[in-house]
């Protein structure tokens, strides 16, 4: 069954498929976790400096990305996912308590390098 009104179903990624069909939050880098790997364009982990080319995220930083969802292109997946546990983390906090964009298309690397 799906969530609706607000509410949140929390699946492995190993079990994605049986929410295909709604929109996505993936937490977690893409080394540990397919769906993440899926959204960067991966069919395997992408891990440390594979990671890093993908995403342009490096020691201490993290990515907030929206797509469309690789599982179904008529729904999003947001990325939250961090270069280790503790970044991915912040990310999660970050997600959680601020207003974000969140468009498709949209990809952030956190903290934002100052000009």
């Amino acid at each position: 069954s799906t969530a609706t009104g607000g509410l949140a179903l929390i699946v492995d990624d190993s079990k994605v498929d049986t929410v295909k069909d709604s929109n996505l939050v993936v937490v977690g880098g893409s080394c540990i976790n397919a769906a993440a790997a899926k959204i960067l364009g991966s069919d395997v982990p992408l891990c440390a400096a594979a990671f890093t080319e993908k995403t342009l995220v490096g020691v201490n930083q993290y990515i907030i990305k929206t797509v469309a969802s690789p599982y179904n292109a008529a729904k999003v997946a947001i990325l939250v996912a961090g270069y280790e546990g503790a970044d991915t983390l912040s990310a999660a906090k970050l997600v959680a308590e601020k207003t974000i964009k969140t468009d498709v298309g949209t990809s952030q690397v956190y903290p934002i390098a100052s000009a």
